[in-house]
This record gives C-alpha cells, sequence and structure tokens, in this order.
C-alpha cells in the first residue's frame, strides 16, 4: 500500500514523513488552504522540496491554476494533484496528473474516467472547500471507482483508527492523509505519521 502525506507546510515534517517510509509528500500550493493553515507559496515549497530524498514522489497540489502555472511547477514536482473544476481538454499533459474529485451526489464514474491522467484521488467535499476537511469520502463509491481497474488514491478523514477498515473496504492503489495525522493545523505529529504508515501498509498482511 503507498501512502501519501498531504499537507506538508515545512521542511522537518517533510523529513520526518520521508523517514516513516512515505512514498509520497503533498505540498498545497491552493491560496484556499490558508484557513487550515496548510498554505505554502511557490517559492517555499522549492526550499522544501530540496530536501526531499530520492525515491519518494513529490506532489504540488493545486486548485484551478493557469497551464502555464501548473507547467512550471513540473520543473520542481513530480506530480501535480488538480484538486479544482479543471476540465479534461485542460490537462493535455495527463501522465504528470492526479486529478482530484470530490465524491458527492455528483460523483460519476464516467466523469471520472473522462480525464486521462496518471492516477484519481477520491475525497470529501464540504462546502466550497477542495479537500482537507476531514470528512470521510463515500467508500462504496470508492471501491466501484477501484473495480474500473485505474489507479485509486483514497482520501478524505483517514486516521489513523479507520484506515486499516478503509483499505480492506475499498483496495485502493494508494491512500492520502492530512488532518488525520496533525498535531494542529499545519504541523504534523510524528507519532500519528509513523503509526498511520505502518498500519496502511500492514493493513493486507
Amino acid at each position: 500500500m503507498k501512502v501519501k502525506i498531504c499537507g506538508i507546510t515545512n521542511k522537518e515534517d517533510a523529513l520526518m514523513a520521508c523517514d516513516a517510509g512515505a512514498d509520497a509528500i503533498g505540498i498545497v500550493m491552493a491560496p484556499e488552504a490558508k484557513v487550515r493553515n496548510r498554505y505554502v507559496p511557490f517559492e517555499e515549497a522549492i526550499e522544501i522540496l530540496e530536501v526531499i530524498p530520492p525515491f519518494v514522489a513529490t506532489v504540488g497540489v493545486i486548485v484551478n491554476e493557469p497551464m502555464e502555472k501548473w507547467v512550471q511547477y513540473l520543473t520542481y514536482f513530480d506530480l501535480i494533484q488538480m484538486s479544482g473544476e479543471e476540465t479534461p481538454e485542460e490537462i493535455p499533459l495527463g501522465q504528470s496528473i492526479i486529478k482530484s474529485f470530490a465524491v458527492d451526489e455528483n460523483f460519476t464514474l464516467k466523469n471520472m474516467l473522462s480525464y486521462k491522467v496518471r492516477g484519481y484521488l477520491l475525497d470529501a467535499k464540504i462546502g466550497k472547500d477542495h479537500g482537507g476537511t476531514g470528512k470521510v469520502c463515500n467508500w462504496e463509491k470508492a471501491r466501484e471507482a477501484v473495480d474500473t481497474g485505474k489507479p485509486i488514491i483514497l482520501a478524505g478523514g483517514l486516521n489513523i483508527d479507520n484506515v486499516v477498515e478503509a483499505i480492506h473496504k475499498v483496495r485502493p492503489y494508494a491512500v492520502d492523509v492530512s488532518t488525520g495525522v496533525e498535531e494542529y493545523p499545519g504541523k504534523k505529529d510524528e507519532n500519528l505519521v509513523r503509526e498511520f504508515i505502518y498500519r496502511a501498509k500492514n493493513a493486507l498482511s
């Protein structure tokens, strides 16, 4: 099971997550994340990337950015996670993109599959927030997405108490956590990060 630790805001947390066994780290460059203290300006994100060791994927999280912006970001990040209302036509470089979807009443597999991207992240949505809400998404719909054979990354309200159950029910390619391993908004709790990664990676063993 692959694990992405998202909402990384500083070098210390980034290095700690890597040491704990994270397969990927996510840095949120969407200004709306300021209200949850997880926003990192691009210039500061580059500084965090400098300490990431090889074989840990770096993911820049954006919301409704113009193409010239995310093409620039791909000079530094391994992947870009698009968490807004981006359309399939706006993503010609799909191999470098993870597309995030809110699994709500408007979610359909047909719409998800219309995006030709590297991976599909399924999250919950509250109001106008594009992820990072700490709310669990619909695992039944997520399992249906897994059954399409596409690489599904399960996010939304995961923590050390429910990640094993989530993996057993959904069988995703990877899990993504932010709120569930925080000491407080914007700061990761090392014990929670290590325990989450351990439980996720051993869930099916």
